[in-house]
């Protein structure tokens, strides 16, 4: 089946059962130069900016970081994201995933993720995997569709492209028909999240455990200094490890002006902590992050040498 193609121009009608017909025979596909179809008159975003219509056309890439993959793969929330903003209910659109001057074709999809929050930054964490509204399924297509009907909301939606492995750089354009007028932003890396990353492990001594065990001092300690009213995600990410017990962190404000590593701490010294329940991932917001030191305690729930 090919889907409601009310929404599908000819020529992409053509391509989605030539692209079947090489599946069911087993025949590589190839990808040749694709060119913006000339029927196309909406606005226009490339690299990052705002749009407002019923068609819109984006074009990017996946590179380094943001070549993240699918979200078989933690490093899905550095894909490229799309902020749309959808003011009419019963709206009705169609995502064009295009992959652009591939010789050899890999697999793709698009996903619309309905967002908690109204606001347009970078998508971190799902509370749950029905946030999730729809998704096209992955094919090594050149172009790869998705229609779906989405209800007005205060909130942006969230449309991720994305291939199904990590690392796999090209450029892509999407475009977005609607019978409504509908909003899209990308961000600038400028207004995106500043980012600073730490390597590290749990190994011998450092594997302290949580802070139910009198060894959880030993875990891994960062002092972080906030020079400025600030909101901070911390974000802890674990390659996936087979019997590895729930991972989490303590953000701490220690009493007095320390320096060194801390050598134990009280309850009224902790301001949050990260909810034990995943051994591969941890997430916490801090909101008006003051200008002053704090540390910042990385531990597993128990002890692991």
């Amino acid at each position: 089946s090919l889907g409601n193609t009310a929404w599908k121009s000819e020529q992409s009608v053509v391509t989605e059962i030539t692209d079947k017909i090489q599946e069911i025979l087993g025949i590589e596909k190839t990808a040749p130069v694709v060119k913006e179809e000339a029927s196309f008159t909406g606005p226009k975003i490339t690299g990052s900016g705002v749009a407002k219509g019923k068609e819109i056309h984006i074009d990017s890439q996946w590179r380094g970081k943001s070549a993240g993959g699918c979200m078989n793969h933690l490093t899905w929330r550095w894909n490229p994201q799309i902020f749309l903003t959808v003011s009419q209910d019963d709206t009705k659109l169609c995502f064009s995933l295009i992959q652009l001057a591939r010789i050899k074709l890999t697999s793709v999809t698009i996903y619309v993720i309905e967002s908690t929050t109204s606001e347009v930054g970078r998508l971190f964490w799902l509370e749950g995997r029905n946030q999730v509204i729809g998704k096209a399924r992955f094919r090594a297509a050149s172009k790869v569709t998705l229609d779906i009907t989405l209800k007005k909301s205060p909130n942006p939606y969230v449309i991720i492209p994305t291939t199904y492995d990590p690392n796999e750089e090209l450029p892509y354009t999407l475009s977005i028909s609607s019978d409504k007028e509908v909003t899209a932003e990308v961000i600038s890396p400028e207004k995106d999240w500043q980012e600073v990353r730490f390597a590290g492990e749990w190994k011998g001594l450092s594997a302290g455990g949580c802070k139910n065990h009198p060894t959880f001092v030993q875990n891994p300690q960062y002092l972080v200094t906030c020079t400025e009213n600030s909101t901070l995600r911390l974000l802890i990410l674990q390659s996936k490890i087979d019997n590895f017990d729930a991972i989490s962190f303590y953000w701490v404000k220690p009493k007095g002006n320390i320096n060194g590593k801390l050598i134990g701490i009280s309850d009224d010294e902790v301001l949050a902590k990260g909810k034990f329940g995943d051994p591969n991932e941890c997430i916490i917001t801090l909101f008006d992050t003051f200008s002053r030191r704090h540390t910042w305690f990385l531990c597993s729930n128990t002890l692991h040498f």
